[in-house]
């Protein structure tokens, strides 16, 4: 159904013309990488590199997400798109004019994450001039609004954005001697500094745990102190809301409505919204 409707990427048609025993070996290959044969027919990679370098990430993240798709699996590869609930009940809880400005997402995550969020924001609120930074992504430089830079320090003036957004960032920002507990902290403060007066920073993260270290006997409280001492005014934290399907994006797109069947909270991932 999905497909006559003609919303789908084209990178996930050719999936649906597969035989569910072949989806099967491909999504087993992608959950034990060291199964690599079909695999290979999709994304020429060398062993190697399987885990850690950037373009095959990029490509390997899109394969497990077409894959999910085909089978109607529940989604375990994260994107922003699969998180679009949360982003809307967050900036639709207090529509204003920050939302006619720019918007940043930090952190592209993946090819998809860009176009979802790209679309998203275009659907709903076409004044909006969305733009993305990251420190890498050979894919995701081809978007129009992209450039390549660091969250901790962006390149933007003072009060340039009226929406900020991220999708799992805080557990993989880069540092060097640092602890990921003070890299979030300059990172709050890098986009207390860029977003405007009454602006938001809207993320969804997970592993609080193992950003904060497992002695933090309340993970969350520390999180909300962190954007706090960076000067927001006001943040706020709940469960996060995902779809239900990866199918569920791309009926999004075609109807821009949320379908509450189509709704559930995200096991150990939260929505936080944070007010300058």
């Amino acid at each position: 159904m999905l497909e006559k409707r003609g919303v789908l990427p084209d990178h996930l048609k050719p999936f649906l013309k597969l035989s569910p025993e072949k989806l099967a070996v491909l999504h087993r290959d992608l959950v034990f990488p060291d199964k690599t044969a079909l695999i290979s027919e999709f994304i020429p990679f060398d062993n190697a590199t399987f885990d850690n370098a950037r373009p095959t990430a990029e490509a390997v993240q899109r394969l497990k997400q077409s894959v999910e798709f085909a089978l109607d699996l529940d989604p375990n590869c994260l994107s922003y798109g699969l998180f679009i609930p949360s982003y809307i009940k967050m900036f639709r809880a207090d529509e204003g004019d920050c939302l006619k400005h720019r918007s940043l997402l930090v952190g592209a995550l993946s090819i998809d994450s860009v176009a979802e969020y790209k679309a998203t924001i275009e659907k709903l609120y076409p004044l909006s001039n969305c733009l993305t930074i990251d420190i890498e992504g050979k894919e995701t430089a081809k978007f129009q609004g992209f450039c390549f830079a660091d969250g901790l320090k962006t390149p933007f003036l003072k009060d340039s954005f009226g929406s900020v957004y991220t999708n799992m960032l805080l557990n993989s920002l880069k540092h060097s001697e640092e602890t990921k507990t003070l890299a979030g902290e300059k990172f709050f403060k890098e986009m207390y500094r860029i977003i405007k007066p009454k602006g938001d920073l809207l993320m969804v993260e997970g592993n609080l745990d193992s950003i904060y270290g497992p002695g933090d006997p309340n993970p969350i409280l520390t999180l909300r102190n962190g954007l706090l001492a960076a000067g927001f005014a006001e943040v706020d934290i709940e469960p996060a809301l995902s779809f239900k399907k990866r199918g569920h994006i791309y009926e999004f797109f075609e109807n821009p409505h949320l379908n509450p069947s189509h709704v559930m909270l995200y096991p150990d991932k939260f929505a936080i919204k944070a007010r300058k």
